[in-house]
């Protein structure tokens, strides 16, 4: 047993056999079991890595109880290999499972390098056993330009219905977005997120359950210029909500709490019953 803070290891196996002149291949095993990392419980974790310092194999896999409150499960498989303090390699497999987002695959296996001055990693995707996808790619530079975006499409809502308020029956709908990031001298962020129009199933005081539909959900913000802005837009049945808000100078004043915040509020509710 080992305690140190918020990590507890029942129990831990581990073969290591290393040629330090990197003449001949090395290999690391670890097996843990009935560990807590970070406050969180993990049944096993199993990390292989075999190979020379510029050639070799990882993988790694977690697994979390079936009765935690997310239950996640990875797994991992990578090459590579260190040359010049730059890592350079290929993620060939991941899988990842958790509550409430699902399962989720890589689709193929993309290119990642990094070391202490940059790292990137080539355009990649996941997707999930029920419909959704999500890509992404991005370059980070300690000195330079850092660049990175992403797509999220058709993730449920009813996913997460155990999460939902008690008095929202069903909700139906999918979620999708995008951003995008460009960082030099000045940041440049952009990201858009829509839900689609779907079925609102909601407990009134008496409850009886009331049917709805609703009109999705647009939302967009931005940083430009070392200003921030966003709008959103939803609709409920006859209810309309349309906001908007400016921070002009969030990025340009020391004290956040001092940026000046301008903004608009438009909402359109011809039955007050269901507010």
């Amino acid at each position: 047993n080992i305690n140190y803070e918020a990590t507890d290891i029942s129990q831990l196996a581990a073969d290591i056999k290393l040629d330090l002149q990197d003449t001949q291949p090395s290999s690391v095993s670890l097996d843990g079991s009935g560990l807590v990392l970070a406050n969180q419980p993990v049944d096993s974790v199993q990390l292989t890595l075999r190979g020379y310092v510029r050639d070799h194999s990882i993988r790694l896999a977690v697994s979390q109880p079936e009765d935690a409150q997310t239950a996640a499960r990875l797994a991992l498989e990578a090459t590579g290999g260190l040359v010049d303090a730059q890592w350079r390699g290929t993620l060939r497999e991941l899988s990842m499972a958790a509550r409430p987002v699902g399962d989720w695959r890589l689709e193929k296996p993309f290119a990642l390098t990094a070391g202490a001055s940059s790292a990137g990693a080539e355009p990649f995707c996941l997707r999930q056993s029920r419909g959704a996808s999500l890509c992404a790619e991005g370059d980070w530079q300690a000195q330079g330009k850092t660049s990175g975006e992403f797509s999220l499409s058709k993730l449920a809502l009813s996913q997460f219905a155990e999460y939902f308020p008690a008095s929202i029956v069903r909700l139906g709908g999918e979620l999708s977005a995008e951003g995008k990031l460009n960082q030099l001298n000045d940041t440049d962020a952009r990201i858009s997120a829509r839900v689609s129009p779907g079925e609102l199933v909601v407990q009134d005081a008496s409850g009886e359950a009331q049917q709805l539909n609703h009109g999705g959900l647009e939302l967009e913000a931005n940083i430009v210029d070392k200003g921030a802005r966003g709008k959103l837009r939803s609709q409920v049945g006859t209810t309309t909500l349309e906001a908007s808000a400016r921070l002009p100078d969030l990025l340009a004043v020391t004290d956040k709490n001092r940026a000046r915040l301008e903004g608009e509020l438009q909402l359109s509710a011809p039955d007050l019953e269901l507010i």
